[in-house]
């Protein structure tokens, strides 16, 4: 993959949603960094993809920002060449220590989370 992702010039993910986006990471992580244009609720939009500063976040279902911006870096080179040079900080970031990390953390929050859910739904069905 990292061959492939060095004959690109940016990235798109154009995704409804999307969990993660690995293909963002492995873009800002490739030989020559890609920008990206990604959905707002993608999972890495928090962490990795930045406004304007490594590519673009485009609300879902919105396809002429979606265009626009894919236009922007098709014939935008400064800006273009501004954000590639922007893609690898986040990505540098995640490393694959920090990942096993969260990894290990995730069922415990979606544990906690379910719990107080379900103690909140108990609470709103006592009220009524």
């Amino acid at each position: 993959m990292p061959a492939v992702y060095a004959l690109a010039e940016f990235v798109v993910l154009a995704s409804q949603f999307d969990q993660w986006g690995l293909c963002i990471n492995e873009a800002f992580c490739s030989p020559r960094a890609a920008p990206a244009a990604s959905p707002e609720r993608a999972g890495l939009r928090v962490r990795m993809v930045v406004d304007g500063v490594n590519g673009f976040i485009v609300e879902p279902g919105k396809v002429e920002v979606l265009a626009d911006r894919i236009e922007v870096l098709s014939t935008d080179l400064s800006l273009r060449g501004r954000l590639a040079d922007n893609a690898w900080s986040p990505a540098s970031y995640w490393t694959p220590g920090l990942f096993a990390s969260n990894l290990m953390d995730l069922p415990a929050s979606i544990v906690a989370g379910t719990k107080n859910a379900l103690s909140t739904e108990g609470q709103a069905d006592s009220r009524t």
